[in-house]
């Protein structure tokens, strides 16, 4: 009698057991290097999911009533230090010898993950005061951390990341006596735990054009993953902010933010923006707020984050503009981690020198530049409008104060630099010959074509320049200048139109010493006629 009333007792602890580690439903074991049951058994554990660098503690929670060589009743009882934490809190899931009660045994998965996390934030603030009972921290390169000679309970692991970029919940590890049948023996069995849940927040910041000009609006689109943070977590800011270089992108201050399912946000329920934020030291043009019931509802899904801004006469080759992430990756320390995404957009320039035909550079001498028409054998609308600031002409399309449409040859030089231009057709006409009195303005244009297909901040060397129905159009493509960071270099070369080893591209009148000489010529002839003509008629 007294052998099967002792397998009764060993099968419902077996039970009473099972029914246990069901209850942490947040933890998995893997079972295997049996230890035999005793008050002095230790077994090891190992917690995976983890980056280098995270520290993770192990405190026991629940511990094994262990009598010999076997579990005793009641089985599982609270640890001193959480025992007037769960009275207060959850009265209903201790007894009176501060027994684990039936009521918290059958929990359901959900109600068992919201208490797990409330009490880690407890833990984590103080009350209830439980010394971490282990710790260990990944080293470089490892994923898992491994506790050795862990005694028989219920822990709860809560991760420490300072410098990684995870967001870590809590879980639950079960160090639990095992029943064998076969040796009638009760056994602590080594412990894996399973992978430690996390998220990892990202941000991906894209445009919708990337070859730009002064006056383009482009439009930028942020995609960032909340990151999904514990119940009660002291901690949990999520913030998308953004660092233009408002001299070259003006912001539109034209936000729009909504969840991964396209409904908008509401600005002030969901989320705030503030203009000119300055976070951890860090200046950026604006910085968008979420509010703690948007993070809830969110977590662990995309939002995007959409604006505009205007390209302005600043432009240069390259223009970069970046998206950051701020958020808390520890939901217990008071400490921001980022995750950025930069993209650029690209604009043009055009460079070319104003020569003679001995390559010597020409003074006083005057441009316009146009758009081409679609054609390619012509303008469209009038000449485009520029502000001259250190040394270069700055596409300016607003056309203020200030600009001009006539561009002048530096005297020294003999260069004319054009910036921040999209790219395109675009017909460069001289206006305005050299002042040396051996020169005139020629009737041609120079057709230029700048492509950078796909937008990679390079102009292509492309040959696809088109012209038709204008003889008095020349054509200057990627192939026939120099290329160097997204500006297109060539050089205006004035040369005899009887000249017949013409080479692309050249302008040019013919000289005025040519029509002087011609007619000298013609007066010579005429006077010789009228002295032949006279003696003619005197004979």
């Amino acid at each position: 009698m007294e052998t099967k009333r002792s397998k009764s007792v060993f099968s419902r602890l077996v039970a009473l057991c099972l029914a246990f580690v069901f209850v942490f439903s947040m933890s998995m074991t893997a079972l295997a290097a049996d230890v035999p049951l005793s008050p002095d058994a230790k077994q090891s554990v190992t917690v995976g999911g983890l980056e280098p660098g995270v520290q993770v503690y192990l405190y026991r929670i629940v511990r094994v009533n262990i009598q010999d060589e076997q579990p005793a009743s009641p089985v599982y009882l609270w640890e001193d230090g959480v025992k007037g934490w769960v009275t207060r809190q959850y009265s209903d899931y201790i007894g009176t010898d501060g027994e684990v009660t039936q009521e918290f045994q059958e929990l359901n998965e959900s109600a068992s993950t919201a208490f797990w996390q409330t009490l880690a934030a407890a833990v984590k603030s103080g009350d209830p005061d439980l010394p971490a009972a282990y710790e260990e921290i990944t080293g470089a390169g490892e994923n898992s951390v491994t506790f050795s000679e862990v005694i028989p309970g219920e822990y709860i692991a809560i991760a420490k990341n300072t410098t990684g970029v995870k967001v870590y919940r809590p879980t639950t590890v079960s160090v639990l006596p095992s029943y064998d049948e076969k040796t009638d023996r009760w056994y602590l069995k080594d412990v894996t735990a399973p992978t430690m849940k996390s998220t990892e927040p990202s941000v991906t910041k894209t445009v919708d054009e990337k070859s730009v000009g002064a006056g383009d609006t482009v439009t930028y689109t942020i995609t960032a993953l909340i990151p999904e943070y514990p119940a009660n977590a002291a901690h949990h800011e999520v913030i998308v902010a953004d660092a233009l270089e408002t001299s070259k992108l003006a912001f539109n201050n034209d936000i729009v933010v909504k969840d991964q399912s396209g409904v908008p946000a509401n600005i002030t329920e969901d989320y705030t923006v503030e203009q000119n934020a300055s976070i951890d030291g860090k200046q950026y043009t604006f910085a968008v707020t979420f509010t703690d019931d948007y993070i809830a509802a969110h977590a662990g899904q995309n939002v995007t984050v959409t604006y505009t801004a205007e390209v302005t006469r600043e432009a240069v080759q390259v223009n970069d503009n970046t998206a950051v992430l701020i958020y808390n990756n520890d939901p217990y320390a008071d400490a921001h981690q980022t995750k950025d995404s930069t993209v650029s957009v690209y604009s043009y320039g055009i460079t070319f020198n104003k020569v003679n035909e001995s390559d010597k550079a020409l003074t006083d001498v005057q441009f316009e530049l146009y758009k081409a028409n679609a054609a390619h054998d012509g303008v469209d609308g009038n000449a485009l409008k520029f502000t001259y600031e250190n040394g270069a002409y700055k596409y300016d399309p607003k056309a203020g104060t200030g600009t001009t449409s006539t561009l002048d040859v530096d005297d020294s030089t003999g260069q004319i630099k054009i910036s921040a231009l999209d790219t395109g057709y675009y017909m460069l006409k001289e206006t305005k010959a050299s002042d040396s009195g051996q020169y005139v303005v020629p009737r041609s244009m120079i057709l230029i074509f700048l492509s950078d297909d796909p937008a990679d901040g390079t102009l292509d060397n492309t040959s696809d320049a088109s012209i038709s129905g204008n003889e008095n159009v020349i054509s200057i493509v990627g192939n026939q200048a120099a290329i160097k960071d997204n500006t297109l270099s060539f050089t205006v070369k004035n040369t005899p139109l009887d000249d017949s080893g013409l080479t692309l591209p050249v302008t040019g009148g013919m000289g005025t010493m040519i029509f002087t000489i011609a007619g000298i010529l013609l007066m010579a002839g005429a006077v010789t006629m009228i002295v032949v003509i006279f003696r003619k008629k005197k004979a």
